[in-house]
This record gives C-alpha cells, structure tokens and sequence, in this order.
C-alpha cells in the first residue's frame, strides 16, 4: 500500500497516516515517516536490482 501511495505522490507523512504496524511491540500504532522512507527506500532497491 505505501509504494501505491507513494507512486501517487503523497508525502511521507501522509502516508505515515493511513499505515498501521500489524506485528510486534508496536502493533496497531502509526510508524514514523522516517520508518515509512526506510521501508519504501528497501523495497525500491530491492526492486532496482531484479529490473537489472
């Protein structure tokens, strides 16, 4: 959901606002932005190196 989010150009903390932390110590809490960015910033490299 954040990558389509991302892809529709809304900010991090936007986005930060409509997620939910499903799992863990934190469940059912907002993640921070900047968890928001390390989360899309692994899955683009990730995706980067299976397009090469």
């Amino acid at each position: 959901m954040a990558l389509h989010l991302c892809d529709q150009g809304q900010s991090l903390r936007d986005i930060a606002a409509q997620l939910f932390i499903t799992q863990g110590k934190q469940k059912g809490k907002r993640p921070s932005p900047a968890t928001v960015m390390r989360m899309l910033r692994g899955t683009r490299g990730t995706m980067d190196l299976q397009e090469s």
